[in-house]
């Protein structure tokens, strides 16, 4: 085992309902890597994946290597170098991303998250097939939300007549009837 972990940080962010998202996995200490596996868990009722995108310059690394499993509801990640040499990125370069469809509700969220049990563990190994640690960081921006929607109007019977607009926006129209 390495003192170093190897560190994975997902990165969520926001669209309507409809839209899709691009959720990269970022990786940190990530050389001399002989081969990594893990899952990814998400809300089905919130999102979908649709498409998946891997780093071009690691041997033998393609969009193959994601697997979407409907079962389970989980995107499973292996990536092996078929050389059996060590491959690495550098800090802050991006190994995987998966694209989200957002299917629910807008407001709702869904957290993506590591899948760490049978039938896939989350494991990184060295040149010498040793277990380096692995550890997810910056979990705080790891959602994915549904925004509201922002082209909608709610009219209120008042006099002034007034459109009230989301994110706290006012128009006030003052109007005159023509007899």
């Amino acid at each position: 085992s390495q003192g170093n972990c190897v560190q994975f940080d997902i990165i969520g962010g926001n669209a309507a309902k409809g839209d899709c998202i691009w959720v990269p996995v970022v990786v940190y200490n990530f050389d001399t890597i002989l081969s990594v596996q893990f899952g990814l868990t998400y809300d089905p009722q919130t999102v979908v994946p649709v498409g998946k995108w891997t780093y071009p310059n690691l041997v033998g690394l393609d969009t193959t290597a994601i697997n979407f499993d409907a079962v389970r509801k989980i995107v499973r990640f292996l990536w092996a170098n078929p050389n059996a040499d060590c491959s690495g990125l550098k800090d802050g370069d991006t190994l995987i991303m998966i694209k989200f469809k957002l299917i629910g509700e807008p407001g709702s969220c869904t957290g993506i998250d590591f899948f760490n049990r049978s039938p896939i563990q989350n494991e990184v190994l060295d040149c010498n097939a040793d277990e380096y640690c692995f550890e997810r960081i910056n979990t705080q921006d790891d959602e994915i939300c549904i925004g509201l929607p922002v082209n909608l109007c709610v009219l209120v019977k008042e006099d002034p007549l007034i459109f009230m607009f989301p994110l706290a926006a006012h128009l006030t129209i003052r109007y005159t009837t023509l007899a």
